[in-house]
């Protein structure tokens, strides 16, 4: 994927530099990514929407988000465990 302009670029079907790569461009809207979260998560709380992610995946974000933190607070490396 590039950055900006969301372009993904891949192998179709075998994958080496003698093989030619496939860019597709991917159409994304321009809305403001928090309120499109925000109007996700009312969504999800009235029930019209099911969540696009589990608790389990949020834990394990929040997760190695803290551990991130805490090793450039330390300069030491942490270590996390799938549970």
């Amino acid at each position: 994927m590039t950055f900006p302009n969301l372009k993904k670029i891949y192998y179709q079907r075998q994958k080496g530099w003698q093989h030619p790569l496939t860019t597709e461009e991917i159409g994304v809207s321009w809305a403001n990514p928090y309120e499109e979260q925000l109007r996700h998560f009312c969504r999800v709380i009235l029930g019209a929407e099911t969540p696009r992610t589990s608790g389990e995946d949020g834990r394990k974000t929040l997760e190695i988000s803290l551990a991130v933190h805490q090793s450039a607070q330390t300069g030491q490396p942490i270590t996390v465990y799938d549970r």
